[in-house]
C-alpha cells in the first residue's frame, strides 16, 4: 500500500493497517483499531503472528488510535501499551439500516430466532446450536433462521444433521432491505461470540424493536446499556434457561425493547463523523 502524500496533505487515516511508507513529518497519522482478535485468540488464526506484526509496524509511526469501543480501547492499552491519551472511543452508526425498508406484508410463517453474519470462530455459533438442541421447550417452538455468513458449510451441515434439528435450520442470504424485515420480524436476534470489538448486529436489532439475546462479554453490556438478556456463552446450560425463561414473556421482551430501542439512536452515523472530525481538528 503507497500514501498518496503531497504537501498539503494534514492527515493520514488508517482504517485497517499498513506500513512502509514514510510519510511527511507534519502529517499526522491515525489509524482505526476495531478488534484485537488475532491478539487474543491467535489459536483461530494461521496468519495471526503475520497480523500482529502488521499491526506493530503500522503503530510505529502512528499519532492517534480510533477504537470503535472502551472495550477495544482497553484490549489496545493492555496488548500494546498505547498511552490512553492517543485513543479516542467513537462508536459505529447503525441507522444505514432504515425503517421505511421494512415492508408491512413481508410475514414469516412460523415463529423464529435470527442469527446474522460469520458463524465462524469467536462467533461460537457450534456451541450454541448444541444448546438449541437440548432444549426441547425452544426448538419445538422456534426455528432458527442465519442471515448472512454464506451457506452452511460441510462441518455445520454435519453438526445439524447430528443433532437433528435440520428441518429447524433456515439459511437466507439478501440485502439490507431484507436483514430490516428479518429483524423486524424475529422474536429475538442471537449473539453468542465470544469476543466482538463492537456488536453492530446488536445496535442493529434494536433499531427495529428486536429483543437481543447475547454473551455476557464487556462490549456487549457497554453498547447496550444493558437493555439485553445475557448469557454465559460457554455454558450450554446457561444458554438454555435464559432462552426458556424470558423467549415466553412478552411483557419483559417488550420492555426490554422498547428501551433498546432508544439505545439505539444514540448510534448514528452522523455522530461518528463529527466525532471523528473533531479528532482531526485536534490532530492539526
Amino acid at each position: 500500500n503507497k500514501y498518496n502524500l503531497t504537501n498539503s496533505t494534514d492527515i493520514i487515516h488508517d482504517t485497517y493497517y499498513t506500513f512502509g511508507v514514510k510519510k511527511l513529518k507534519k502529517v499526522k497519522k491515525i489509524i482505526t483499531v476495531h478488534d484485537l482478535i488475532h491478539e487474543k485468540f491467535k489459536y483461530f488464526y494461521r496468519n495471526s503472528h503475520y497480523l500482529i506484526n502488521l499491526k506493530k509496524k503500522s503503530f510505529e509511526d502512528c499519532d492517534h488510535f480510533i477504537c470503535v469501543s472502551q472495550n477495544t480501547k482497553k484490549d489496545l492499552i493492555e496488548n500494546y501499551n498505547i498511552d490512553k491519551d492517543r485513543i479516542s472511543v467513537i462508536y459505529h452508526g447503525a441507522d444505514h439500516l432504515l425503517k421505511k425498508d421494512v415492508n408491512i406484508n413481508f410475514k414469516i410463517d412460523y415463529p423464529f430466532l435470527l442469527f446474522v453474519g460469520n458463524r465462524e470462530k469467536y462467533k461460537n455459533f457450534e456451541f450454541f446450536l448444541k444448546a438449541y438442541s437440548k432444549s426441547k421447550k425452544i426448538n419445538s417452538n422456534f426455528n432458527l433462521i442465519c442471515f448472512g455468513g454464506g451457506k452452511f458449510n460441510k462441518i455445520e451441515n454435519e453438526l445439524i444433521d447430528k443433532l437433528h434439528i435440520s428441518k429447524k435450520m433456515i439459511h437466507v442470504s439478501g440485502d439490507d432491505q431484507l436483514l430490516c424485515n428479518y429483524y423486524s420480524n424475529a422474536k429475538a436476534l442471537i449473539v453468542p461470540s465470544i469476543y466482538e470489538g463492537f456488536g453492530l448486529t446488536l445496535i442493529e436489532a434494536m433499531r427495529f424493536k428486536c429483543p437481543v439475546f447475547c454473551s455476557n462479554i464487556d462490549v456487549f453490556k457497554e453498547i447496550s446499556n444493558e437493555h439485553i438478556i445475557n448469557f454465559d456463552p460457554r455454558n450450554e446450560l446457561n444458554i438454555i434457561s435464559q432462552l426458556e425463561d424470558n423467549l415466553f414473556n412478552e411483557n419483559k421482551l417488550k420492555e426490554i425493547s422498547l428501551k433498546a430501542f432508544k439505545n439505539s439512536e444514540n448510534f448514528t452515523w452522523e455522530k461518528n463523523a463529527l466525532d471523528t472530525i473533531e479528532v482531526y481538528k485536534k490532530l492539526i
